[in-house]
């Protein structure tokens, strides 16, 4: 065929070399591969931040259950309330409804803690002058909470019930009101948003002008800077950085009338057919707003005034959904609630309101407590992947036997993005020692485990093989009949 071109055939030897040749190159690139992988494993990573919390959720905290006088009945269990409502005693009460203790306040910061709450807010009251308020049994919890081993699971903030018949009256009050407090404020484990401690007043309106601009002085003459005050339900904002509500009950003062749960939810939520919602009426404005989840009211013990109650119908299951709804405005509503995506919860312990998740004698379980983890997540001691309470060598064997795993609820999963790599051994690595043991491990002098230690060895014996690479086809080039001044190639 005219054009056509008879491609010349190549011998053994030159197929030998040529195949020789491609080996070669490959190997090559496959330990220059391996090498990069074993070399970034040996490099240390940057730590990625664990994913973030659905929300920080604070625990509004009311210490009524005191008494001066030992082996006597708390302060506010009133007959009605240990009579008719035995269900609401909490499992520490011991028939005194009483935890006025550091051990019970230690116990409570566990559970919280453990159950992804991250701060309670100590209801505050004053007293008339400083001594009479530091020694009043109702301010027993945050300072019982200050004396706690494990106080550092957990952050605080301080909630002012400036109302009757504690009062803040004058000046000259909200000066020592100030000085009492700023103390606190300065504590590492105290709630800042923006960098700055915040405070909630119950009664907005009680602070003035004067009482802000002296507050504020007195912080910056203390070191702390700018105090943040959030109101509740509404407050200047020349006052008030942030509205919230410490509790939203419809049909206050009505009459002791049964509704089902769902309508104090709806109430604070909104209904397309009767509620609009105060989360919704009360944002919007300069302020920052943090929505405030009720579970539950049902004042009757107290009876101050008769209210409509809704307890009867609440579920645990009832009161996790009305806290994914807060968490759906939050992700709905980004440009009003605040960066740290606060939520307050009414309470942790009003028996006598209703309003309470502690596990109680109806409760024995922690059922409401179950129910909020599994929204809010979180939990435990962050790096603690066989969850023994401490962050040790133990927990490092759990992620290298799960590592490369994915999935949901991963137990080595640190960061919570649903795989298992080195980035979680950083994870872990970082908080070593970490958790309820105190010091921990690495306070005791223990060992970090290197998973990478050897990984400069294996690039010398890599770099060994590379310079003294493997002739694959050097048998069949020696037994070969080599070409002389053969021009053809192949590759």
């Amino acid at each position: 065929m005219p054009g056509s071109y008879a491609m010349p055939v190549a011998t053994l030897p030159e197929i030998a070399r040529a195949l020789n040749h491609t080996m070669t190159h490959i190997y090559r690139l496959s330990l220059i591969f391996t090498a990069a992988i074993v070399a970034l494993w040996a490099l240390p990573l940057r730590q990625l931040p664990a994913s973030s919390p659905a929300a920080t959720l604070g625990a509004y905290y009311f210490e009524g259950w005191y008494h001066d006088t030992p082996q006597a009945v708390a302060a506010f269990a009133n007959a009605e309330l240990r009579n008719n409502f035995p269900e609401r005693e909490p499992i520490w009460g011991g028939g005194l409804w009483r935890g006025d203790t550091v051990e019970v306040m230690e116990q409570q910061i566990d559970l919280a803690a453990d159950h992804g709450i991250a701060f309670f807010s100590f209801d505050w009251y004053w007293y008339g002058s400083p001594a009479a308020t530091v020694n009043d049994g109702i301010n027993s919890g945050l300072k019982n909470f200050m004396l706690a081993a494990n106080r550092d699971r957990m952050q605080f903030n301080i909630n002012i019930v400036d109302a009757g018949p504690t009062t803040i009256d004058s000046d000259a009050q909200w000066q020592q009101v100030a000085d009492l407090l700023l103390p606190y404020m300065a504590d590492s484990q105290y709630l800042r948003v923006g960098g700055n401690p915040l405070v909630t007043n119950f009664a907005a309106g009680g602070m003035t002008q004067t009482n802000y601009q002296d507050f504020q002085q007195r912080a910056v003459t203390a070191g702390l800077g700018e105090i943040e005050f959030a109101a509740n339900v509404a407050g200047p904002a020349s006052l008030y950085t942030h509205v919230t509500r410490y509790n939203a009950v419809p049909g206050w003062g009505a009459g002791e009338t049964e509704y089902p749960y769902q309508s104090i939810t709806e109430y604070v939520e909104g209904n397309d057919s009767w509620a609009p919602g105060i989360w919704n009426t009360e944002s919007g404005g300069s302020q920052s707003y943090i929505p405030t989840v009720m579970a539950g009211w049902d004042a009757r013990p107290w009876n101050t005034p008769p209210s409509w109650y809704f307890n009867p119908s609440r579920t645990p299951g009832a009161v996790a959904a009305h806290l994914q709804k807060a968490i759906d405005w939050i992700d709905n509503n980004p440009a009003l609630a605040t960066p740290e995506r606060l939520v307050m919860l009414y309470a942790w312990n009003e028996f006598g309101e209703g309003g309470y998740i502690v596990p109680t004698i109806g409760d024995p379980d922690g059922l409401y407590l179950d129910a909020i983890q599994s929204v809010i997540g979180g939990g435990g001691v962050s790096g603690d992947y066989n969850e023994n309470g401490t962050v040790d060598a133990a927990d490092y064997t759990v992620w290298r036997d799960s590592l490369g795993q994915t999935g949901s609820n991963l137990p080595a999963d640190g960061t919570g993005d649903g795989y298992v790599y080195r980035v979680d051994y950083t994870y872990w690595k970082t908080r070593f020692g970490s958790g309820s043991a105190g010091n921990g491990a690495a306070g005791n002098g223990a060992a970090v485990p290197e998973p990478p230690g050897q990984a400069l060895a294996w690039m010398a014996i890599l770099l060994g093989l590379f310079l003294r690479q493997p002739s694959y086809f050097v048998a069949a080039v020696r037994f070969a009949r080599p070409v002389k001044d053969s021009p053809r190639r192949i590759f």
